[in-house]
């Protein structure tokens, strides 16, 4: 990827990490009654990390000097890329019709199986074994609800 790519890229991800940020504004960061964690205690910590992160990220990128070659670009990462940013769109719009978790292990095991082309077993398993990690962490841990799907 050429240096002026990465810069606006870099700028982008900045912007959205901020927009995460301010927004987790609107949830509670600690609960009145018990004192405990929030529903906006996580996305504000990791849109946080995030800015932090992306900050350093641009600064590194406007530190160096713009590369005057350009390296070739490798189609298949490019191929990959472009089948994540669409799975990854398409588990947004199957979490409110067939439910997040269930959306979300289909997500996983695609990635897993289909792009990274990891074994099916493996695929399967690692799918699984997140979806219950999901499932304990927000539904039983937190108590707080994902969504279910209209299916």
């Amino acid at each position: 990827m050429s240096s002026h790519l990465e810069r606006v890229v870099g700028i982008g991800c900045f912007i959205i990490a901020l927009i995460f940020f301010f927004m987790s504004f609107e949830l509670a960061f600690i609960q009145d009654g018990n004192a405990s964690m929030g529903p906006g205690f996580f996305p504000r910590i990791i849109a946080g990390i995030f800015v932090i992160l992306s900050a350093i990220y641009v600064f590194q990128l406007f530190k160096q000097k713009l590369e005057k070659r350009k390296q070739p670009i490798d189609r298949i990462i490019i191929l990959k890329q472009i089948t994540l940013v669409i799975s990854l769109c398409l588990c947004i719009v199957l979490s409110n019709i067939i439910g997040m978790l269930f959306s979300i292990g289909l997500f996983l095991l695609f990635t897993l199986a289909i792009v990274q082309r990891i074994d099916w077993k493996i695929s399967i398993g690692l799918s699984v074994l997140m979806v219950a990690i999901m499932y304990v962490l927000f539904e039983i841990w937190l108590g707080i609800s994902l969504p279910k799907g209209t299916i």
